[in-house]
């Protein structure tokens, strides 16, 4: 199905397509090989230089409108899964650490971003960003599944736990009694 959508955006040539990658998360990250994401970083990087994000200043001395706009946000990034929700909350939160060392650096409160997609922001702004995505992933998964989302100890602690391994045994459970018996709708 990746291909064939790959050929499909190939051959429609949309301009609002700047670049269209796809990453097989389930065989490049299996067996918890979660490192293997910074390929995915790497062959969008030049992408997360020219999207660029909004940045612009406000003169609270001088009037009401003194602003000044800084940079411009000219394109963003549309990830999804075909069968994971989970995984794309995953992919997402790598790409906006990403995005957020790079305004951080360019406000001047945080040095270079380096190479590493993982690279810990300092505390406590590591811990409300680990927070913030997996209530994101709850939210999202809770919409489409009925329960909290899987492998959110992954986005919550930045490796695998057995509690997190337990919780989503047993979620997966839930989801399917609920999408087999209850739910299959949603």
């Amino acid at each position: 199905m990746g291909q064939a959508f790959s050929d499909l955006v190939d051959t429609l040539k949309l301009d609002r397509i700047k670049q269209y990658v796809w990453f097989d998360f389930h065989s490049e990250c299996k067996k918890m090989q979660w490192q293997n994401l910074s390929r995915l970083v790497k062959l969008v990087e030049r992408n997360l230089d020219e999207f660029n994000f909004f940045r612009m200043s406000i003169d609270i001395t001088g009037e009401w409108g003194d602003e000044v706009s800084h940079e411009s946000q000219v394109g963003a990034f549309r990830t999804n899964c075909m069968d994971s929700l989970d995984r794309t909350n995953v992919v997402q939160s790598v790409f906006a650490r990403n995005l957020l060392h790079r305004q951080l650096h360019a406000l001047g409160i945080l040095g270079t971003p380096n190479e590493d997609p993982f690279c810990p922001f300092p505390e406590p702004l590591e811990s409300v960003f680990r927070d913030f995505w997996v209530n994101n992933a709850n939210t999202m998964s809770v919409m489409y599944s009925g329960t909290d989302a899987l492998k959110k100890d992954f986005t919550k602690y930045g490796k695998r736990t057995f509690r997190g391994v337990y919780d989503d045994g047993l979620n997966s459970g839930i989801r399917y009694i609920l999408n087999n018996f209850y739910d299959g709708a949603r």
